[in-house]
């Protein structure tokens, strides 16, 4: 079984909380607040800054649930 981190806008909670039931892996998910699209850098900080703190937790992958969102994962990344 894997362990994934999903980094999501809190406008998917419904969708996503229907599909983790059913899902055999580990998923935990952090959903950010909604606002944050209102200001594209302001966003893009606070996924890196998810992205960064789940580094040190013991993951397979990071999964990212987001739309256009005003580019806001442009030049987001993760050092593993």
């Amino acid at each position: 079984m894997k362990r994934y981190k999903l980094i999501s806008c809190s406008i998917f909670i419904r969708e996503i909380s229907g599909l983790l039931g059913d899902n055999p892996n580990s998923i935990f998910p952090v959903f950010l607040d909604l606002g944050a699209h209102n200001e594209p850098e302001k966003l893009k900080k606070l996924i890196q800054k998810e992205i960064d703190k789940t580094e040190s937790e013991n993951f397979d992958a990071i999964l990212l649930a987001y739309g256009l969102c005003g580019n806001s994962l442009l030049g987001v990344r993760s050092n593993n």
